[in-house]
């Protein structure tokens, strides 16, 4: 939110690209489909990554279970057109220059609603 401001309030200033130049990175989430095993590919920005710090000694480890990936249940397969498991990995596509770096630290439990 802080970078949409501060885009918003430079629009006409000659530095109105200063975020994207030194914040701005692209991921590339990757879904693949365990009954077609295609892949389909979607690309975002980002300003951040936000690491789970929970169970983790290193700033390492937190970066290799951000890339390990998840298992998504019942999602619906742009190729084979069922719902589907799927295994989703994000990659960093385009790193920036300055990469932030969120530390998750609160765990909210869904099913009491306390972290």
């Amino acid at each position: 939110m802080f970078f949409d401001r501060l885009e918003a309030g430079i629009k006409e200033h000659p530095l109105k690209r200063l975020v994207d130049n030194f914040y701005h990175g692209k991921s590339s989430n990757l879904f693949k489909c365990h009954n077609c095993n295609q892949t389909k590919k979607v690309e975002e920005t980002f300003y951040s990554i936000t690491l789970e710090v929970k169970n983790s000694k290193t700033l390492s480890e937190s970066f290799n279970r951000f890339i390990l990936g998840e298992m998504i249940s019942d999602y619906m397969c742009d190729f084979c057109k069922q719902r589907v498991d799927v295994s989703k990995k994000t990659r960093i596509s385009k790193s920036p220059h300055n990469l932030i770096i969120h530390l998750q630290r609160i765990d909210m439990n869904f099913e009491t609603f306390v972290n």
